[in-house]
């Protein structure tokens, strides 16, 4: 496949890529040279690869080998219909396997935003020797996440997921009107910055082989996983990690940031809050994240 596809920017590339041991097909973008140090960039929900349209040229201006999945159930990308297909693990068992089909035996850096960082913490969790640090958008670690959803307080506060665990009626509601609630709600907790128009392509790809229904799973089953069972299987990672929060997010405290300290080496955390900024920082401001993963690879 060429960057023939709806959105894509100058110096795109896409594929699909067999999963070894999987059985499942993600659909990937990637820009820069194939021989430069991997960095893997993972979106989240309700996004795809074209969520780092702004951080990409960037890294490959910069040298990088910038590889961009679609998680499987959105987009392009194969969709499971069983519920466990979407339990946190397979997430970052997917990102491994994605990295031994292309050849990648380490990225310098993987990150990852909301769902995408949930499945890069994973992939650092299970499969450390394939990161080279750890890059997290607004997503604490694992554990850390575990422990303040056992609180009725961090519940109330995400009430969202318990409309979006409902796959069928989800997949239906966010796709009308042309995607008007997907566009709405990036654009809400976006500080209002991106336009409808910029943002169409999103609900475009929640469209594709009713994406949106499944996209929808990763709540239905988190919301199946008791917080002690979660709590219990995560690991602490030992990488290098980086945090970039922005401190207007509805859902989830800034102080869950500083806390992801719990699970990794305290001594390699770096984590940088930008004021003013909600939940989609790479959408409200493009430009300073851009800047912001590029620095944090080398930090």
């Amino acid at each position: 496949m060429s960057g023939d596809i709806t959105g894509a920017w100058p110096g795109l590339r896409f594929r699909y890529v067999d999963l070894p041991g999987r059985g499942l097909r993600l659909h990937v973008a990637e820009q820069g040279p194939e021989d430069g140090p991997a960095v893997l960039l993972v979106h989240g929900f309700p996004e795809s690869w074209y969520s780092w349209r702004h951080v990409a040229p960037v890294l490959a201006d910069a040298g990088h080998r910038v590889i961009m999945p679609s998680l499987r159930g959105y987009e392009r990308s194969d969709k499971p219909s069983a519920l466990d297909a979407y339990h946190p693990n397979e997430l970052g068992d997917d990102l491994d396997a994605l990295l031994e089909a292309l050849g990648v035996a380490q990225v310098v850096g993987a990150a990852g935003h909301d769902w995408g960082g949930i499945a890069v913490w994973y992939l650092a969790m299970r499969h450390e020797a394939r990161v080279g640090r750890v890059i997290s958008m607004n997503i604490p670690h694992p554990g850390v996440f575990a422990k303040q959803w056992s609180t009725f307080r961090q519940r109330l506060k995400c009430y969202y997921f318990y409309l979006f665990a409902r796959r069928r009626f989800a997949g239906w509601l966010w796709t009308r009107w042309n995607g008007f609630l997907i566009r709405w709600q990036l654009r809400k907790f976006a500080g209002n910055v991106p336009t409808h128009a910029e943002l169409q392509l999103f609900a475009d790809h929640a469209r594709i082989d009713h994406a949106m229904r499944f996209m929808s799973g990763y709540y239905t089953k988190l919301l199946s996983l008791d917080p002690k069972e979660m709590l219990r299987e995560v690991r602490d990672v030992s990488v290098p990690v980086r945090v970039l929060w922005g401190d207007q997010d509805p859902a989830f405290a800034t102080e869950l940031a500083w806390r992801t300290a719990e699970h990794c080496d305290a001594a390699k955390l770096k984590v940088r809050i930008f004021p003013g900024i909600g939940h989609f920082l790479h959408l409200q401001i493009p430009t300073v994240v851009a800047q912001a993963v590029l620095d944090a690879l080398t930090d």
